[in-house]
């Protein structure tokens, strides 16, 4: 019992530490505001997937909502592992994910069997974006989600890197 009391209090420190080492990074940086590009429409058999920082790791507690013709059809609050899934008629969306301290993921997608997703049914890795120097985006690609984590992690390093030689 104590053992699982210690374990949980570690990882809440280990949150702690990194959600204030990220403010640290973003109110210390030099670095000038991204400017973030949507993607295309990603075409998906059904909306599923999970939700992400911008290190790869899962948000719990992020509020997804599906939004058809402007108008919010269902939401949904990931758990611990970050997933959602909506049940979705085919046509055209806008998957929207949100959490405190990011910034809001907009998806256009576009629901249906095809014969591109039909093999692949394609879950979305949806990142949030954080601070106006990491943007938030979306794919069906675990190949390009690694990437994208590989890259954000970089810049991540870089800047921490820049800032403890301008001090």
């Amino acid at each position: 019992m104590k053992l699982q009391a210690t374990k949980r209090h570690r990882q809440t420190v280990s949150i702690v530490f990194m959600v204030a080492g990220l403010f640290w990074i973003i109110a210390s940086s030099a670095v000038a505001q991204v400017d973030c590009v949507g993607a295309n429409a990603l075409k998906v058999s059904r909306v599923q997937g999970q939700v992400f920082d911008i290190t790869g790791v899962a948000v719990h507690g992020a509020v997804v909502s599906l939004v058809k013709e402007g108008k919010s059809t269902a939401q949904f609050r990931t758990g611990a592992s970050g997933q959602f899934q909506f049940n979705a008629a085919p046509g055209r969306y806008v998957l929207k994910a949100e959490a405190p301290v990011f910034q809001r993921s907009d998806v256009e997608l576009i629901v249906g069997r095809s014969l591109s997703n039909l093999f692949h049914p394609g879950t979305l890795r949806v990142i949030l974006g954080l601070g106006g120097l990491f943007c938030s985006r979306a794919t069906t690609s675990n190949w390009e989600f690694q990437k994208m984590v590989r890259t954000n992690n970089r810049r991540l390093k870089e800047t921490e890197e820049t800032n403890a030689t301008q001090k």
